[in-house]
């Protein structure tokens, strides 16, 4: 016996054969396949945690009926969820029998003291236990009718109860069905009487049959195989765990239309875990499975998990990108974004809202850099220059900022003015950002060479004009952060002055 281990330790185990599970169904791998461990590792798992032991025979009856393509071999099951019961010999012998232990018939028969007659009859009874794994089932079953029929009048001394014994080798159904409990009779009928019953017509024999008594009617409906029923009687683990092992081996067929209902039960048990044990990549494990990646982003937009820290959150964006869930690594990766714009690493946070394709915060982040940039002399561009941050018009405005800058600094005016006048004319500018530019470009209009040419020229004043029509602070407060301290009006006609004079000189040279 295994060593006992806690719920949580049986839940994360339990979620790892079930990863087992989903790994076989998506790879379409028989899951029958003798190779494959994954029925012993359950039942090691269910022996070691004590509350799941009684789901065994659950489980073992499953394996028999759907998970291997097989001889319905059901002695050693019901022995363990009914064990023979106890009684006078010939009591016992009827209930060996039904259960198929023929040794134990036999050894018993050996104890017994018998009269003349009786000996004759357990002989020949033993002979025909014996010869049945030798000789040809149709034969051998031909040769105990033969030898019931002889037997059909017996002297007043034969007790009553063996030729019970021959009614039971001999398969006939109505003494067996007298004589046994009900799933005694089942196992007796396939042994005696339907050697070839697969789980298809023992489903068609016990839904004719029927089953009325309560006391494990769990086990009637899975031979009827009445699965809904079944998983009905069963607790959430079971239902969610057993009941994808019947969808993955094709046992339970699933409507392509309609989601079937233990997806739900996947739902309901995932619920559980992340919110009672605080397993929430076990949850989104199991939700996985269920064809609905909206129920993982309803899971995750709990404030319990949205809270978690950075280093969780990393790792089930890294269980996403395995499972192959795109849009819940975008949400994940949104709220890391949140997590550390709030701690003020903006390039990092940019980062995680590009990979999120959060246009709306790339948007916002643009703007709170460049409000921080204008307001403080040292401040520094935190701008990541990634491509695909350009899904966000205000956030490929920055990057172009950026660039024009760094053009600046290095005066590469020739590439420095081409990316202003690109800037100044996009309609995602910030607003009053033009003031900015203007003041960013007097180093480039002061240069004695002329790198705007006429037509450049004329845009950049009529841009001019309009942009001073409502004058911001932003202008002289940005100018005094770089320049000289200044009125706005005296910033304002210095610039007009330097357009309008390299204006005129491309006008004379043209």
């Amino acid at each position: 016996m295994n060593e006992p281990i806690t719920l949580h330790q049986f839940t994360r185990s339990s979620c790892d054969l079930f990863i087992r599970l989903i790994q076989q169904s998506k790879q379409d791998t028989d899951i029958t396949d003798s190779s494959v461990d994954w029925y012993p590792s359950l039942i090691d798992l269910l022996s070691s945690y004590p509350p799941s032991q009684p789901w065994i025979p659950i489980w073992d009856l499953c394996y028999i009926l759907y998970f291997q393509p097989s001889h319905l071999d059901l002695e050693n099951w019901l022995e363990s969820i009914d064990p023979t019961p106890s009684g006078d010999p010939w009591t016992l012998l009827k209930h060996h029998l039904l259960r198929g232990h023929t040794q134990e018939v036999i050894d018993t028969l050996s104890t017994l003291h018998l009269n003349t007659h009786e000996q004759g009859m357990v002989h020949t009874l033993i002979d025909l236990i014996e010869s049945k794994e030798t000789m040809p089932w149709l034969v051998w079953h031909e040769t105990v009718l033969d030898t019931l029929h002889y037997y059909s009048h017996v002297p007043d001394d034969v007790h009553p109860d063996l030729v019970g014994l021959f009614l039971i080798l001999s398969g006939n159904e109505d003494a067996i069905w007298s004589m046994g409990s009900y799933f005694e009779s089942i196992v007796a009928i396939i042994n005696y009487s339907r050697p070839s019953m697969n789980a298809r017509s023992l489903a068609e024999y016990t839904q004719a049959r029927g089953y009325m008594d309560k006391e494990n009617q769990v086990y009637a409906y899975l031979m009827m195989g009445y699965l809904e029923e079944a998983l009905a009687c069963m607790g959430p683990w079971l239902q969610a765990h057993l009941g994808y092992a019947l969808i993955a081996v094709g046992a339970k067929v699933v409507d392509q239309e309609i989601l079937d209902p233990v997806y739900y039960t996947i739902e309901d048990y995932a619920l559980t875990i992340a919110h009672e044990q605080d397993l929430w990549e076990e949850a989104v494990i199991y939700l996985s499975a269920c064809q609905n990646e909206s129920w993982i982003i309803r899971l995750l937009n709990d404030p319990s998990f949205v809270n978690k820290e950075l280093e969780t959150l990393s790792s089930m964006v890294k269980l996403c990108i395995r499972y192959q869930l795109p849009q819940t690594e975008r949400l994940v990766r949104k709220m890391m974004g949140h997590q550390l714009e709030r701690q003020g690493e903006w390039k990092l946070a940019t980062i995680q809202y590009g990979k999120a394709l959060d246009t709306s915060s790339l948007d916002r982040m643009a703007e709170v850099i460049m409000n921080k940039y204008l307001k403080e002399k040292e401040a520094v561009l935190e701008v990541v220059m990634d491509s695909a941050l350009k899904q966000s018009s205000r956030y490929a405005v920055l990057m172009d900022y950026n660039q024009f800058k760094t053009h600046l600094n290095s005066k590469d005016y020739t590439n420095a003015s081409r990316l202003s006048l690109k800037l100044m004319k996009s309609v995602h500018l910030l607003p009053h950002f033009d003031s900015v530019l203007f003041i960013d470009i007097l180093s480039i209009l002061e240069d004695k060479t002329q790198y705007y040419k006429s037509g450049e020229l004329i845009q950049l004043i009529q841009i001019f004009e309009n942009s001073i029509k409502e004058p911001s602070v932003v202008l002289a407060t940005y100018y005094q952060l770089h320049h000289t301290p200044l009125p706005a009006p005296i910033v304002i006609a210095k610039i007009r002055e330097r357009i309008a004079y390299k204006a005129a000189i491309s006008q004379a040279q043209s």
